[in-house]
């Protein structure tokens, strides 16, 4: 089935099987013994985001429905690592808007469970094994630059923001890491959890609204100890209550235990709003802010360095020609002109969609068109309408309240003030659903 490196590749690789369904999942690891490696099982979401923060997998095979969410969820997630695992969507889910979508978000394949699927499946893991490079991670410090190379961009905002990543390794936290959605917060989150000897610790991302504050269930500090050494990553931290904000400093300011912190434990948050305009407004503390700002690398949205257009452009032109082995792709002259004017509300998420939707439809020899750019950018306008921006917003706080009640719909609708009612209808029409 394959041979040379491409065999030598296969037998070393590491897949994650996202997969709800037992039979399945049996089915599937027996047919990729074939090929070699080691395949990893899981089957929730929340399994699978813990195992792709904390380990290296060159292969996702992913399912559609699971029981606390949807494939796309991780796919998204995934989206903002400066070096991901190939994804390749395995499901009963045969709706053609899905396996586009997929497809758009970066996925190198959409295998649809219909009789014989196993041997596809096989046949698609083995090629992209052999295609593509191995995705390495986590990182050392000696390709840490590298990585940070993939914050495309030669404005000076960007060169700011390389050398402030690049700073952390010499460095302890906390680190606060503050940008609009799209700008890629999560990225750098995960570049400095790379840096030093982070690189072989493990790391987790949980949301404020999981923190209840220092006198609730669940405290920053148990969520600190309980991942041990590593990196805790808190997201929203601008959504914090005054009892979260209060602990934070009290934590930071005592050093919650020096020997912990001298260990390699790490505390970075990130926050979507500047943290100088939510303490003037009165909903942040000024002496928390004030901590959290030592160590802090601002992302500018990109309409405030339009200039970079054209690096990022370029950029995931060589990795998507390099994912399917074909020619370099390029933009025809005039079809850069609608890039330029665009204002980009969705940062370089919108952007990278743009590309990947134009390159999808456009032909694999010929530049790609203005009209494709411009078909691209009035999907664009939808997804990244205000309107989709809340939706997304509101899905990730519903998702983390029931995460943080183990998809209790009861016991999430009395945390959110809201009927259980209400909550179902919700979590249905934003993809929550069972």
């Amino acid at each position: 089935m394959n041979s040379g490196a491409g065999a030598a590749k296969a037998r070393s690789a590491r897949i994650l099987l996202v997969e709800d369904d037992p039979s399945h999942a049996r089915l599937m690891q027996n047919s990729l013994r074939k090929i070699g490696g080691e395949t990893h099982h899981v089957s929730t979401r929340a399994a699978a985001l813990e195992s792709l923060a904390q380990n290296r997998f060159d292969l996702l095979l992913l399912d559609m429905g699971l029981p606390d969410g949807n494939g796309f969820q991780i796919q998204e997630w995934l989206n903002e690592w400066p070096v991901a695992p190939r994804v390749v969507f395995v499901t009963a889910d045969d709706l053609a808007e899905h396996a586009v979508r997929a497809m758009q978000g970066g996925a190198t394949n959409y295998v649809v469970k219909r009789p014989n699927y196993l041997s596809q499946v096989v046949e698609t893991v083995d090629r992209v094994l052999q295609s593509s490079a191995r995705a390495e991670g986590p990182y050392s410090q000696s390709t840490l630059k590298t990585i940070a190379s993939n914050l495309a961009g030669r404005s000076a905002a960007m060169v700011a923001v390389r050398r402030a990543v690049e700073e952390t390794v010499s460095l302890t936290g906390p680190f606060l890491v503050t940008g609009e959605s799209g700008t890629g917060r999560s990225l750098v989150s995960r570049m400095i959890h790379s840096a030093g000897d982070q690189a072989a610790l493990k790391m987790r991302v949980i949301h404020s609204s999981e923190l209840t504050g220092r006198f609730g269930a669940r405290s920053l500090e148990d969520a600190l100890r309980t991942n041990g050494i590593g990196t805790l990553v808190v997201e929203a931290i601008e959504a914090a209550g005054s009892e979260l904000q209060f602990e934070a400093l009290d934590l930071i300011d005592r050093g919650l235990d020096s020997s912990l912190w001298a260990r390699g434990t790490r505390l970075v948050v990130e926050a979507s709003r500047d943290i100088g305009q939510l303490v003037a407004a009165g909903s942040f503390d000024p002496k928390l802010a004030s901590r959290l700002a030592n160590h802090q690398v601002v992302l500018p949205p990109l309409r405030e360095r339009t200039e970079d257009v054209p690096s990022i452009v370029e950029h995931e032109f060589r990795r998507l020609s390099a994912e399917v082995g074909s020619a370099n792709l390029e933009l025809a002259p005039d079809a850069w002109m609608p890039l330029e004017v665009h204002q980009w509300p969705g940062n370089v998420n919108e952007l990278l969609y743009v590309i990947r939707h134009a390159a999808s439809t456009a032909d694999s020899v010929d530049p790609i068109e203005k009209f494709a750019i411009e078909d691209a950018l009035r999907f664009a306008r939808i997804e990244y309408s205000p309107r989709a921006q809340f939706e997304r917003l509101e899905r990730d706080r519903i998702r983390s309240a029931l995460d943080h009640n183990d998809w209790n719909v009861s016991k999430t609708a009395r945390a959110l003030d809201v009927t259980r009612g209400w909550l179902r209808r919700r979590m249905q029409a934003l993809g929550l659903g069972q």
